[in-house]
């Protein structure tokens, strides 16, 4: 594993919903899914005692396929944007992803070179490296990734 993040179904969300891991090449989404009762699998068993209605969630980890994001390249960052939308960084592009509770389809995505480092945050704001000293710095705006500057970095 190269590099891991946590995501959010929603933005708003208090919990994540899916761990993102990043390998050379490929990228795997492990999602958690939330039962409830007892490590034993009794769940919501009749005439339970009052204290175990109180009990927790728990959850366990299974690799799932959210649709939009790119699972055949090595993911450089990915993150929650304010308005439901993630942002993916592969080492080729950017990919700007709908909302995963409405199908998480592509909306957007920006290709030209490769990218050696990146980071982003949750506004949207991007900025990246590519190999030859070029950086590029980049807005999320109405579900489009614009370009806004870049500066060729002397060697």
């Amino acid at each position: 594993i190269s590099n891991m993040w946590s995501l959010r179904q929603a933005y708003a969300d208090l919990n994540d919903t899916y761990l993102v891991q990043s390998f050379v090449g490929e990228t795997r989404v492990l999602g958690v899914t939330t039962t409830t009762g007892n490590e034993d699998g009794d769940e919501g068993m009749a005439g339970a005692d009052e204290e175990e209605e109180d009990e927790e969630p728990f959850g366990s980890l299974e690799e799932v396929v959210l649709p939009g994001l790119e699972s055949n390249a090595t993911t450089l960052y990915v993150g929650n944007l304010a308005n439901d939308r993630v942002l993916q960084i592969t080492e080729t592009e950017i990919r700007l992803i709908g909302p995963l509770a409405e199908g998480g389809v592509l909306l957007n995505s920006w290709s030209n070179g490769l990218i050696t480092v990146a980071a982003a945050n949750e506004a949207g704001q991007v900025a990246f490296a590519q190999h030859g000293g070029n950086v590029l710095y980049f807005q999320v705006e109405k579900d489009r990734i614009e370009k806004l500057a870049d500066q060729e970095m002397e060697r």
